[in-house]
Parts: C-alpha cells; sequence; structure tokens
C-alpha cells in the first residue's frame, strides 16, 4: 500500500471514528467496508441513533443524520457536504463504481 493509500485509509478511520463520537453509535470494521456513499452512512446511522425523545419519520431522521453528518464532515474533512447526493463517495473511499 503506497502513501496516498495509506493517507485514504487514515482519512477513511478518522470519518468514521469522528461518526461514531459524535452519534454515540459503533460502527465495526467490517461494518465499515461496506458503507462508500453518504447516503450508506446516513441510513447506517440513521437507524442506529434516533434522536432521544423525538418522534421523527424515516425522512425526517435522514434528513437530521445528513445535517449533522455535513457539519461533522465540513468540520473534520474541510467538505461540504450540505445539499448531499446520496452518491456522494466518502472522503478515503474507493473509486465511484467499485
Amino acid at each position: 500500500m503506497g502513501p496516498p493509500d495509506r493517507a485514504a485509509a487514515a482519512e477513511r478511520a478518522r470519518l468514521f471514528e469522528a461518526v461514531e463520537a459524535e452519534f454515540g453509535v459503533r460502527i465495526p470494521p467490517a461494518d465499515r467496508g461496506g458503507l462508500e456513499t453518504v447516503g450508506q452512512l446516513v441510513s447506517y446511522v440513521a437507524v442506529r441513533h434516533p434522536p432521544p425523545g423525538e418522534s421523527l419519520t424515516t425522512d425526517e431522521l435522514r434528513h437530521h443524520v445528513a445535517a449533522v453528518l455535513g457539519e461533522l464532515l465540513a468540520r473534520e474533512h474541510g467538505r461540504s457536504f450540505a445539499g448531499y447526493d446520496d452518491d456522494a463517495r466518502l472522503p478515503g473511499g474507493g473509486p465511484a463504481g467499485a
């Protein structure tokens, strides 16, 4: 694995660690490999982290998670995912269609 691959892997690991800390969910290594897009990560977190004391529809919950994830990505990685596309690749992910 060359230096760019190590850097991408480290960036991806930091992203998942930050998501775990922010949402209080654990993303096991076995699950991380299958999470390649913003939409996949939003869905994964949304079903594991309903906001306490709130009764939200599935769409409202996804919107909440996406908004917080967008702030987290901007803070941690200097990238904005405002108005994200479900198919947008996560930082450190493989090429589209991989």
